[in-house]
């Protein structure tokens, strides 16, 4: 039986959970079947090729470390798509370059505007940003938005709340961690070096 014969009727999904099982042919099977469309976006945010494939390839080691965390299989290529994204990102940053104004995704962006299903996946994540931080204790959904989104200062909301700076960035880094492990598991972020969407969870 060819790989073809023995994977191709299988969706993502089906194929991430056989991956998860131990097959790594079905896993095989998932680099082989979206590679192009992976290398496609890489090409988008670098300058040449060989970052690209270089990116691809850094993706798919990552994702064969942490396939087991992806907890929403059906995501598996939004999941992997952000992880190709900040493979490039990584690649410029130790090169001390970043994605040039003009070239890739930059472009492309003021060009055609982002992607409907990129949307729809910035849409999801911060909703799952803030269902989570809603269901915790601590007011850490009002912390967060004085702090990430208003830009308000630690020294501002201690003097208003009577709560030390000190007490408060203690509870911000514990509150991250406990965010950004959150996403982590809901398949949002992986391997711990993929740039999320949300400030929130930034610089854990």
């Amino acid at each position: 039986m060819n790989v073809h014969t023995q994977y191709g009727e299988l969706s993502d999904q089906e194929l991430v959970v056989a991956a998860k099982a131990g097959d790594d042919g079905a896993l095989s099977y998932l680099f082989r079947r979206h590679y192009q469309r992976m290398y496609g976006l890489a090409s988008r945010y670098s300058s040449n090729s060989e970052t690209a494939r270089d990116a691809v390839q850094e993706a798919c080691v990552q994702v064969m470390r942490n396939i087991d965390r992806l907890r929403n299989e059906a995501r598996f290529v939004s999941w992997m798509s952000r992880i190709v994204i900040n493979a490039v990102r990584l690649h410029h940053r130790k090169f001390g370059r970043d994605i040039p104004a003009g070239e890739g995704v930059d472009r492309f962006c003021m060009e055609q505007g982002p992607a409907p299903d990129m949307l729809t996946d910035q849409r999801h994540e911060l909703e799952e940003v803030h269902s989570f931080l809603s269901s915790r204790r601590n007011d850490e959904l009002d912390l967060f938005q004085r702090l990430f989104v208003h830009g308000e200062s630690f020294t501002a909301i201690s003097e208003q709340t009577g709560v030390s700076t000190s007490a408060l960035k203690t509870r911000v880094h514990r509150a991250r961690k406990r965010l950004r492990d959150h996403m982590i598991d809901q398949g949002y972020l992986g391997g711990g070096q993929y740039r999320p969407l949300s400030r929130a969870v930034a610089h854990c």
